[in-house]
């Protein structure tokens, strides 16, 4: 399997934001990759609470590494050979070993549920159960290396697990993926999934493109065989992106 290194040189278009960087293939899939986030989570790893929580029984041999970007790559290290990990994190069938301190350092949920005063932050395997374990494994990858690919395999997933784990970037970046790609055929889909998720730029976005496609999106497959067109909430849906681009069409006389 390639690289994300090598499957990253092969890009139609990409962007720099605030260290962020975009990058589509020619197959429309979405690479992120955070230039900072070593950086970031390893500034976070040097706070005295999240590091006396959750380091001060590691003896990891390779701890005269621990500065700067090293810090993370050695704990990533640790995490691929499954040893020195402090918290095993369950999905499904499949159990994940992976640090505290990391996942703190990233996640807003995984700070306050391993750190807070809830009983996880006593237990060595936490169950997560509205998380597949295909998007964890993904989400874990981006916490110890700041890199994701988003495909339109794994999009759906992802913003959920992302929406629920408190991932912004990698829900930013899944709603990049979504414009990128959006077509008639998949456009109520994702209208559906901005409303289930709040997602109200992505919203916005699909229901002036909904307005502006709205005979190509009614004789897509679904709509064609009827499986959606008697669904009420399409019904609303499109009906708010018709008033949304009035309402556009209006500002611009």
């Amino acid at each position: 399997m390639a690289s994300t290194d090598d499957v990253m040189d092969d890009v139609t278009c990409g962007e720099n934001v605030s260290g962020i960087r975009h990058v589509f293939n020619s197959d429309g899939e979405l690479f992120l990759e955070d230039k900072e986030h070593s950086k970031k989570v390893s500034e976070t790893l040097k706070d005295e609470n999240t590091q006396g929580k959750c380091l001060s029984n590691c003896t990891c041999e390779d701890k005269s590494r621990w500065h700067g970007n090293a810090e993370l790559d050695v704990l990533n290290e640790c995490r691929t050979a499954g040893k020195l990990c402090d918290v095993t994190l369950c999905a499904g069938d499949e159990e994940f070993p992976c640090h505290r301190a990391v996942l703190a350092a990233t996640s807003l949920y995984f700070r306050l549920l391993l750190l807070g005063d809830f009983r996880e932050r006593l237990e060595e395997k936490v169950r997560l159960e509205d998380v597949t374990p295909g998007s964890l494994s993904l989400l874990l990858d981006y916490s110890y290396t700041g890199r994701i690919r988003i495909t339109g395999e794994t999009v759906g997933e992802l913003v959920h697990a992302s929406s629920l784990l408190q991932f912004p970037d990698v829900t930013d970046a899944c709603c990049r993926y979504l414009k990128h790609n959006l077509r008639p055929d998949n456009c109520v889909q994702v209208m559906k999934l901005a409303e289930d998720y709040y997602l109200p730029e992505l919203s916005d976005h699909v229901k002036r493109f909904a307005f502006e496609n709205l005979p190509a999106i009614f004789v897509t497959s679904d709509f064609a065989q009827g499986s959606l067109r008697d669904d009420q909430n399409v019904l609303r849906l499109l009906k708010q992106a018709m008033s949304v681009a009035r309402d556009r069409c209006s500002c611009l006389q």
